[in-house]
């Protein structure tokens, strides 16, 4: 019986997982893509006012 129901409740955690990430997933890679072009952007600016 133990066996069953850690079965069971890895189950359950596999598939919130697995709901979370089809969720959250374009969110995500959307925020990290903006936080990539605003670092590259003020990284270009540093160096146009260096030069």
């Amino acid at each position: 019986m133990k066996e069953v129901m850690r079965t069971i409740s890895l189950l359950a955690v596999g598939s919130a997982a697995t709901l979370a990430y089809q969720r959250y997933n374009k969110p995500m890679m959307c925020a990290m893509k903006k936080a990539m072009h605003n670092t590259k952007r003020m990284a270009e600016d540093k160096l146009e006012e260096m030069i």
